[in-house]
């Protein structure tokens, strides 16, 4: 009987599985925590599954575009590229949420009575 030796996979195998292990966690959260903050601010079910939609939306309605951008240009530059913009847009969704929940320092100290630390 003869024993198999793998080649060791190699620092550019682990970069790239820690990044879509990352990516993938990070989805999965969303995809879990949207309709869970939707549920903290209304009861409406309507509204719930509207939140719970309107997440896979864009894969549904952009899926096949950007199936064919992605054959016709450099992979690396592209995946770099689409997550940059999604950090984006979910960390200004987070800004706009923290802003619009009057959670920031000014607008719970507004009161005479309340002093800065």
């Amino acid at each position: 009987m003869t024993s198999v030796t793998r080649a060791p996979l190699g620092r550019p195998f682990w970069t790239l599985f820690s990044s879509a292990t990352v990516s993938g966690l990070g989805d999965g959260l969303r995809y879990t925590m949207l309709p869970l903050l939707a549920v903290s601010l209304t009861r409406d079910p309507r509204l719930i599954a509207l939140v719970a939609v309107a997440t896979f939306l864009p894969v549904v309605m952009f899926g096949l575009l950007s199936g064919a951008v992605a054959d016709r240009v450099e992979r690396r530059r592209l995946l770099w590229r689409t997550d940059v913009a999604r950090t984006a847009v979910a960390t200004s969704f987070a800004a706009v949420w923290h802003r619009a929940s009057g959670t920031s320092s000014r607008s719970r100290c507004g009161r005479a009575s309340c002093r800065l630390a």
